[in-house]
């Protein structure tokens, strides 16, 4: 066996292979380490949050939605937001409540976020959008809207499992382009079947890195994501950096 054929087994042996085992990880490996970074809108100032501070923010998320939304576990949560860190919270923190996180694209007309919504049948609505469309869901919603950091008041919750790896855990709608919109059912099990390959792309990059990046930059390898968090690559790549502190 060579030496990259063992890192690669080893990798493979000590990855999470399920949301749980990743926020653990993120909360007892990685703590310290930065994993998100982003100018504030309205102060235009760089505000950063450790992998520590993020699962303690997704534990109130879930603690959230478990006072908040009547038998949360299996539960419906709409989350109709461009992407920011209070996204992921909302994510990871209806996850780990049980529930079945639905994603929109807040840029879509009303007639086919109308049309998303009847389908999905939320429990609760997460937007932060500002477009008629969003205006429209408000006067449908208003009952059910909750703003992204609703999370921000409350306690910590357990840091429990409650996935079925084999259940609905995600809808994600298409696009639209070829016909009307069709709600894809994802489960845990669905994601990390793909985690392997992703990861181990991931660590090829960073073994290159020093060939690839210009020798004067002397900056630490970093991951971002360039689609939309509504779009599936979006999430995969989301998924992917818990699982080795990426930031």
């Amino acid at each position: 066996m060579t030496r990259e054929e063992c890192c690669a087994v080893v990798a493979e042996k000590d990855m999470p292979m399920t949301v749980y085992d990743m926020i653990v990880a993120m909360q007892e490996k990685y703590a310290g380490r930065p994993a998100f970074r982003w100018v504030d809108d309205a102060t235009r100032t760089v505000q950063e949050k450790t992998y520590g501070q993020f699962v303690a923010d997704i534990r109130r998320m879930t603690r959230y939605l478990q006072a908040n939304v009547a038998d949360v576990k299996g539960q419906r949560i709409v989350i109709l937001s461009r992407t920011n860190y209070e996204y992921g919270v909302v994510t990871f923190g209806t996850v780990m409540a049980g529930a079945i996180i639905v994603t929109l694209n807040q840029k879509k007309t009303w007639p086919e976020l109308e049309y998303e919504l009847g389908l999905s049948e939320p429990a609760s609505s997460l937007p932060t959008a500002s477009t008629t469309a969003m205006r429209r869901a408000q006067g449908a919603y208003g009952d059910k809207l909750r703003p992204m950091n609703a999370y921000e008041g409350s306690a910590p919750a357990e840091l429990a499992n409650r996935i079925d790896t084999n259940a609905l855990m995600m809808l994600m709608f298409t696009s639209g382009t070829t016909g009307r919109s069709k709600g894809v059912m994802l489960s845990e099990k669905n994601y990390f079947s793909a985690m392997r390959m992703y990861v181990a792309g991931q660590e090829a990059i960073m073994r290159k890195a020093q060939d690839l990046a210009p020798k004067d930059m002397n900056k630490p390898f970093s991951h971002f994501t360039l689609v939309p968090m509504f779009h599936l690559s979006g999430f995969i790549c989301y998924f992917a950096y818990g699982i080795h502190a990426g930031p």
